[in-house]
């Protein structure tokens, strides 16, 4: 009886399933395709070509689904249907231009959060607006009687396949206007789509004028705490991507030279501190050139005493060192630790094997595959736009989970399995990686309720796995 049960509870079910209805009288095929996509949620109709909007359409439909929706209004037309997964893709039959879609990312270069609603305008070579679209996807699902929504600062434009240079501008309100240079090489036969890089935007300093006074909001840069003078990173408006260095030489009075040797306010500088440990005593450019910006809370410049003397409570000019002790924000301590006394060892020795080995680096900030060959370091790969931790974190708190979410899916995903429902992503001829693709998936599959939450916890991390395998 059991089998004979769930058959009739699979034909009841797709029975009750909303139907899709439309009377199109005349009506732009652009604007039919529109109109279906919107009438439900477990598609998306992309169009691929110029073209379209020329043809008309004269049809009633009554069909199950949108690919069945689809394929009637565009029969007998010039137009051309694929359906690839839960995306239908539409093109003029008689125009050879395809369109290629472009999938991209707003964040806050600060904490690499999403900025919701930034508008991102397409501009040609020349500066002349293409297209507009707000940076906003908006994914909502019930769990346990409870709704939940969940936002991010995606956007997507639509533009021919070939070759062709374009300029993204990106605004917000409170944040710096940023412009963004891209240019489309090569477009495969198969790919319908590209994934831009994270489009990071920086806050603006707010200037307001009292009585002809001009008072001008920022951040400290600096303190004193005693004897000890107090960097505050966060301060400092760096470029995407920068290391330490940068950092370093935007700090006053530090002075780098070529070979690594820093100066501050003409002092010689003895060591270069990790959260007040040593870590690459012979060559310091290891850790300036390769340790990211925004990992770093402040830097801290003092005179430390020998351990003995510290331990003594005794003060020695004669046996103090200058250093900059860099110390990291805490939710990148652990990983960037771990990491560089895996690769440097501390003291001179790190417990491994000498000789040339690779390095992955997984945390909530970083997706790195890094080259080691003794105290050489030297970053082959990552992420593109999300880290492994933060498509963890994400998809977990989407299924209610508290945040971090890392442990509690974890946990789940012992309890499902995967099926290798979600594509890695890579970029070609090297090893960059997405992750944000494979969120924008499972996102839409759980507000559809089409995977369960132990199988979606499980597809993270084989997706992760997959990646870094492919790496």
């Amino acid at each position: 009886m059991k089998p004979l049960l769930l058959s009739l509870l699979l034909l009841t079910t797709t029975y009750l399933h909303a139907r899709i209805v439309h009377e199109f009288s005349n009506t732009p095929l652009t604007d039919a395709l529109r109109a279906i996509e919107q009438s439900q949620t477990e598609y998306s109709i992309s169009i691929m070509s110029d073209g379209l909007e020329n043809i008309t359409v004269t049809a009633s439909i009554d069909e199950k689904d949108a690919p069945a929706a689809v394929r009637k209004i565009c029969k007998n037309l010039d137009a051309k249907v694929k359906v690839q997964d839960k995306d239908i893709y539409v093109q003029a039959d008689k125009d050879t231009r395809r369109m290629l879609v472009l999938k991209g990312l707003v964040q806050d270069i600060r904490a690499h959060q999403d900025i919701i609603g930034a508008t991102v305008e397409l501009l040609a070579a020349d500066s002349s607006v293409i297209d507009r679209k707000k940076a906003h996807s908006k994914f909502c699902y019930t769990s346990d009687g409870k709704e939940f929504i969940y936002e991010t600062g995606q956007f997507s434009f639509s533009v021919p396949s070939t070759p062709a240079k374009y300029i993204f501008r990106v605004m917000h309100k409170g944040f710096n206007t940023a412009y963004i240079d891209y240019t489309i090489e090569h477009v495969g036969k198969r790919e319908y789509s590209k994934e831009l890089p994270p489009f990071y935007l920086a806050p603006e300093i707010s200037t307001k004028v009292l009585q002809e006074l001009a008072v001008t909001a920022s951040k400290v840069k600096f303190y004193h705490k005693g004897d000890t003078i107090i960097y505050n990173a966060d301060a400092f408006i760096l470029a995407e991507g920068s290391m330490l260095d940068a950092l370093l030489q935007q700090l006053p009075g530090v002075e780098m030279k070529p070979d690594g040797r820093i100066y501050h306010n003409g002092k010689f500088v003895n060591d270069l501190l990790l959260n007040g440990k040593e870590f690459f005593s012979k060559d310091r450019r290891l850790m300036l050139e390769n340790l990211p910006a925004y990992t770093v809370k402040d830097i801290a410049v003092y005179d430390k005493q020998t351990e003995e003397n510290e331990w003594l409570g005794i003060k020695d000019e004669a046996t103090e060192r200058y250093v900059i002790d860099v110390r990291l924000k805490k939710e990148y301590m652990i990983g960037w630790v771990a990491n560089v006394e895996a690769g440097g060892g501390t003291s001179g020795s790190s417990g491994l094997k000498e000789g040339p080995f690779l390095a992955v680096h997984l945390s909530g900030g970083t997706t790195e595959m890094l080259a080691m060959n003794g105290n050489e370091l030297k970053l082959l790969g990552g992420t593109m736009d999300l880290h492994a931790g933060q498509l963890v974190d994400r998809i977990g708190v989407l299924m209610g989970l508290p945040f971090p979410a890392g442990a509690h899916l974890e946990k789940l995903a012992l309890q499902g399995q995967a099926q290798a429902i979600l594509p890695v992503s890579m970029a070609e001829r090297d090893l960059k990686c997405h992750f944000s693709g494979a969120e924008t998936k499972l996102a839409k599959l759980l507000q559809q309720e089409c995977i369960t939450a132990e199988n979606a916890a499980m597809e993270v991390y084989d997706v992760l796995a997959r990646t870094i395998a492919r790496m």
